[in-house]
C-alpha cells in the first residue's frame, strides 16, 4: 500500500511537471502577426459622438479584415467595452463590462440599459474570428 501511494505521488508530480511551461514567451511575441493564427488585425472602428440621453444608439465606422477573401471584407463581430467613472490603462482588457455582438449595421442600441450616475465611457473593437482590432476612440457621456 505504501509503495502504491508513493507511485501515485510520483506519477502526479511528473504529470504536473510535464504540464508546466519551462520558458514562456515574452509578451511582445504575440504582437508579431506571423506568430498569431488569424493574420493581421482588423482595422480599428471609429465611434461617432453620442448625445446621451437624447440618442441611445451607438454607431461606428465599419472595420475591414485585411486577410479576408475577398480582401478587406467588412467585419461583423464587435466587442463593446464599458467603463465607469475612470479609464484604466490597457483599456480593452479591464472594462467594467463588455458585450460581444454580431452586427452588420455597425450599431448597437443602449436603450433599456441603466447607467450609473457619473461619467460613463464606451469603446469598440472589431473581431475577425482570429484577431481583435485596437480599441476605437473612447466616447464619454454623463448621467445625472
Amino acid at each position: 500500500m505504501k509503495n502504491l501511494l508513493i507511485s501515485i505521488a510520483l506519477l502526479t508530480f511528473s504529470v504536473i511537471q510535464g504540464c508546466t511551461l519551462q520558458s514562456p514567451v515574452d509578451e511582445s511575441f504575440y504582437q508579431a502577426s506571423e506568430n498569431i493564427v488569424g493574420g493581421e488585425k482588423p482595422t480599428t472602428p471609429i465611434l461617432e459622438p453620442l448625445d446621451y440621453p437624447t440618442q441611445k444608439v451607438l454607431k461606428w465606422s465599419a472595420s475591414t479584415d485585411p486577410d479576408s477573401s475577398p480582401a478587406n471584407s467588412e467585419v461583423t463581430q464587435y466587442n463593446i467595452y464599458y467603463y465607469l467613472n475612470t479609464l484604466p490603462t490597457g483599456l480593452a482588457r479591464y472594462a467594467n463590462e463588455y458585450y460581444w455582438i454580431s452586427s452588420e449595421q455597425n450599431q448597437f442600441s443602449i436603450e433599456g440599459y441603466i447607467f450609473p450616475s457619473g461619467t460613463n465611457y464606451i469603446g469598440v473593437t472589431a473581431f475577425d474570428g482570429g484577431r481583435e482590432s485596437e480599441i476605437s476612440n473612447i466616447i464619454s457621456f454623463k448621467v445625472e
